[in-house]
């Protein structure tokens, strides 16, 4: 048998010490996600020794399930409504009665407009509408129709936030499950094989027994960075049927596989949500 020297019995220590310290990081949150689960699912005492199901492994998406995210979004999008509800609404008081042939006489959209003198061209909406010039209510109907364009300009800019959302969802979904592929294909795959061999090694007495501790650790590190991924790969999707179903959602931190595991309903993006 190979000698254990003082610094290595220190060093593995050490190690199983940090072990424990991570583990009861990892209890207390699990002791707090579950309040909370407690909490929204209304539960005044809750349910003792629940355990929640094992995960099913992601399905593979649909060959149509990202594609035309952003007109998929627009269509669907309830915010979008509202915004249009409210423009219809100052129009009839700016005296636009007809308001929905209104709206398709005037160019509402994303102009583009270079400086010559700077050398920048600068984003932003643009609308052009007749109203009549000489008419006794005409300061009322001129801030009628100035808030009417504020309206149109935040139509605008909700647009254009919408279609941001969904493109950096659809390519967050693309990335996290191929990371969840390298991580199941050839991630594991390498450090199961690296076990094995340095078991060998260890039988023909070439290595320690902290050797394979050590070897068998990485390979619960990549386990556990697999359920990582994966949880992050479900949220990702969840997200972005989120917003296909009509919801934006203002203000949420783009998040990795980095966050901690959190249990996630399996999910399946449709190919519907737009209209």
């Amino acid at each position: 048998a190979l000698p254990i020297f003082d610094v290595e019995l220190t060093a593995e220590e050490l190690a199983l010490s940090d072990a424990q310290l991570e583990l009861a990081r990892a209890e207390s949150t699990a002791r707090e996600a579950r309040e909370a689960l407690h909490a929204a699912l209304g539960l005044a005492q809750p349910l003792a020794g629940w355990q929640l199901a094992a995960a099913s492994p992601l399905a593979a998406l649909p060959a149509d399930a990202l594609a035309d995210v952003e007109a998929r979004a627009l269509g669907a999008s309830l915010d979008l409504e509202r915004s249009r509800a409210r423009m219809r609404a100052q129009a009839l008081g700016a005296g636009i009665e007809a308001w929905d042939a209104a709206f398709a006489s005037f160019e509402l959209g994303i102009a583009a407009q270079r400086d010559p003198d700077l050398g920048e061209t600068g984003v932003g909406p643009s609308l052009a509408l007749a109203l009549p010039i000489f008419d006794a209510g005409a300061p009322a109907r001129a801030a009628a129709l100035g808030e009417l364009r504020a309206l149109v300009a935040e139509h605008a800019v909700l647009t254009v936030e919408i279609r941001t959302q969904a493109r950096r969802l659809r390519e967050r979904v693309l990335a996290a499950d191929a990371r969840v592929v390298a991580l199941q294909d050839v991630h594991l795959p390498a450090l199961r094989r690296f076990v094995t061999d340095t078991l060998r090694n260890y039988n023909a007495m070439q290595i320690g027994a902290f050797d394979v501790v050590r070897a068998r650790k990485r390979e619960l590190d990549g386990e556990r960075e697999l359920v990582r991924s994966q949880a992050a790969a479900r949220r990702a999707r969840l997200e972005l049927e989120e917003l296909l179903a009509g919801r934006l959602a203002r203000g949420a931190a783009p998040r990795g596989a980095e966050d901690d595991p959190a249990p996630q309903a399996t999910s399946h993006l449709s190919n519907g949500g737009g209209h």
